[in-house]
Parts: C-alpha cells; structure tokens; sequence
C-alpha cells in the first residue's frame, strides 16, 4: 500500500503530551536508550532493508541484512552495524557491489522508515493500542521540508540527541505518511495516546527501534514481512560497534 496523500496529521498546538518522552530518554549518548524511552517491556530493532539494483540503476529486489551478511561473508546478529556487514571499504556512501555477478546493492534508507515496513508494522502495532486513531508523530527540525506547516507546531527540545520536534497527530495509518514534498521522510517517532508502544527512526541510523509490550516485540520478531532483532536499551547505535564484524578501514586518503 502507497502512502495516502489524503491521510494528513495535524501539528499539535503544545507540547505537554510529549514531555514523557524527555523524562525517559537517558543521555547515555550512542545508546538505545538515549534513542527510545524506557519503562517498555521490550525492544526491537527493525532493520531497514537494502536493495538490489538493475544494470540500469533502478530498484529491483529488496535485501535483508541477513543476506547482505552472508554474500560479503560477514556473521548476522543482534547487533550487527551495516558498516560491519557490507564488507567494503566505504560501507556508508554510496552502493556496494557483492557477488561474483557484482551486482549493486543500495544501502537502507537512514534516518526514515521505509514504506516497505511501514505497512506491516502499523497492522501489528494496531493490536497493541487502544487509540489506534490518535496517535503524535515527533519530526526533526532539520529536514526543511516544505509541503507540512511546521511553522504551526508545538516543538521540544530532545538534549539526549541535540535535536528539536514539531509535533503533529494523526491517525496509526500516517505511520507512512511524509512529511516532505520531495521525498519520504518519516516522522521520527511516533506513539498512541494511550503510550502502550513507541516507535523511533533517529535521523541518523538505517534502523527503527520499537518499544511495547513482550507481546508485540514478539510478534514483530516473528513477522515474515520484517527482520527485526531483540534489543536491550543498554546496546550501542554506533556504526563501528559491531564486535562481530569490525569496521573495515579504508585504504583511501
């Protein structure tokens, strides 16, 4: 399902349904839990997926981390970084080439949820909220989108990752919804009135994090439409920290 340009949100007027989300934001910097607040059962951590390209440059297969680990001989785990299993010099611009047929592979989209799992994820947490149909959507300051009156916004100040939100509301289906006219821009996180999950895509990270009940985190990690690992608040975000598959250094200046 293609976004609905008639599903819109409406910016907040203030800021007092957010304020929760400072409270239980740690500062413990490069941290998931300076990324998703605490107090849920449990966390997932859903992998943006990468794509294979066409001899013409165009989008073709979608590519799990798990598969990208395998074609570059690297190992998939909970805490694997695509910096780690890309297995190339530069892992963070531009494509990657794997195989012996070397076929590009585009990188995850960073710091948006892709529509591919925005989909099966608003299905799943619909069945773990009571106000499906209202729910507050926290967007960067930073993108300069033009198209949503950002202007018109109630904002916060998130000191745990130096970042500023205008806030909107809206119903759990604008969970694909953009916030740019140009291209899709998620919001970067997104809760339901009645706080029962929280879901964050840091503008900087090819990965969404989802905080709920073990029920939901469950039913997220056993999605065949997602790959999503278990993870702990005290887990790092960086791109260097997978221990599993260290960062390759570039021979380049």
């Amino acid at each position: 399902m293609m976004t609905d340009k008639k599903i819109l949100v409406r910016p907040l007027k203030d800021a007092d349904d957010a304020t929760w989300i400072i409270d239980n934001l740690h500062d413990q910097m490069g941290s998931v839990a300076s990324i998703i607040p605490s107090g849920f059962e449990a966390y997932a951590r859903l992998y943006h997926p990468a794509w294979r390209m066409s001899r013409n440059n165009t989008r073709t297969t979608l590519m799990r981390w798990s598969e990208v680990a395998e074609a570059s001989g690297r190992v998939a785990h909970r805490q694997m970084q695509w910096a780690g299993i890309a297995g190339n010099e530069k892992p963070l611009s531009g494509y990657i080439c794997l195989g012996s047929d070397a076929i590009p592979i585009e990188p995850p989209d960073e710091g948006t949820l892709p529509l591919e799992i925005a989909e099966p994820l608003a299905s799943l947490l619909a069945r773990y909220t009571k106000t499906p149909e209202m729910c507050q959507f926290a967007v960067w300051d930073g993108f300069n989108c033009s198209g949503t009156s950002l202007e018109e916004a109630a904002s916060i100040a998130v000191a745990a990752l130096d970042r500023r939100w205008y806030l909107f509301r809206g119903p759990l289906s604008a969970l694909e919804h953009s916030f740019c006219e140009s291209f899709h821009q998620s919001a970067n996180m997104v809760w339901p009135e009645d706080r029962a999950w929280c879901v964050a895509t840091e503008i900087d990270l090819m990965m969404t994090y989802v905080g709920g009940k073990r029920g939901l985190i469950e039913a997220i990690l056993a999605a065949p439409d997602l790959e999503a690992d278990e993870a702990h608040l005290e887990d790092s975000v960086l791109y260097d920290s997978d221990t599993v598959n260290p960062v390759r250094r570039s021979r380049w200046p």
